[in-house]
């Protein structure tokens, strides 16, 4: 008995299905593993963002605080905060010696660095430590906190390319000024007043290395895009400030790959 062969029709009804078949099913795989790199890139932010925020707290373990003048602050207005501040530091070559203090003066700010495998510097948050000789006859604080730190800079926090501080006054409210009355603008040198702060709040905002190197061009608007805390606010939080800005601000490989992070710290004097 003779089979009868498939007809041009059936074929073509045949191909048309498998053809569905194959769309669906990529569309499927394509999903799972655009899922899996979203998720391999918030992990990696989020580990990024926690190394920094836990090495914060690890230098304030050993934070002094007598004496007044050992935490030195520069809120922006534009751009990113910076903080320093003098800890309690391990016996070495550069802090021993008779009558000397051992300490060790830490930085942290957000500045371009180029690490292997990068095409571009991009931004990262950095920490720089360097050993601190002080005698009690040379008792100024302050100025050892403002000398141009020779140490190079190491980054902790590939793809944090915002980081802003706001400061706990101890009456309950918050400020951008650790220094005194709130000012209306920034970029300056703020010894931070112990007696009237007794803590911060870290924000960060971070993006995985291969979205900044794509917008590397542009990291002044992607960085204005991220609004700081206005000067005379008393109880907004940057974090709050820049969720509502990633729907609008920016691209979509931008919006879909950027984290906030805040954390509390607090000081006891």
């Amino acid at each position: 008995m003779r089979r009868r062969a498939f007809t041009l029709v059936e074929l073509l009804v045949a191909m048309a299905i498998l053809t569905v078949l194959l769309l669906t099913l990529s569309r499927v795989f394509f999903s799972i593993a655009e899922t899996t790199q979203r998720q391999a890139r918030r992990q990696e932010a989020t580990e990024a963002a926690r190394s920094v925020l836990d090495r914060i707290g690890h230098d304030l373990r050993t934070l002094i605080t007598q004496g007044g003048g050992t935490f030195l602050a520069t809120p922006s207005a534009s751009g990113n905060d910076e903080i320093s501040f003098l800890t309690l530091a391990r016996p070495n070559a550069a802090t021993s010696g008779a009558g000397a203090l051992r300490m060790a003066r830490i930085r942290y700010r957000v500045e371009p660095l180029l690490e292997p495998g990068q095409s571009v510097p991009i931004p990262t948050l950095t920490r720089t430590q360097e050993p601190v000789r002080w005698l009690s006859a040379d008792y100024d604080l302050p100025a050892v906190l403002r000398r141009t730190p020779t140490a190079q800079p190491a980054g902790v926090g590939p793809g944090v390319f915002r980081f802003e501080v706001v400061w706990l006054r101890r009456d309950g409210s918050i400020t951008r000024n650790p220094g005194g009355p709130m000012a209306t603008g920034g970029d300056t040198e703020t010894l931070v007043d112990l007696a009237e702060i007794h803590g911060f709040i870290v924000s960060l905002a971070v993006s995985d290395r291969s979205r900044l190197e794509r917008a590397a061009s542009d990291t002044p608007a992607l960085l204005g895009s991220f609004p700081g805390v206005p000067f005379t606010s008393t109880d907004r939080l940057p974090g709050a400030e820049w969720q509502g800005a990633i729907p609008t601000a920016q691209p979509l490989y931008i919006r879909q790959n950027v984290h906030i992070f805040q954390r509390s710290y607090y000081l006891w004097k």
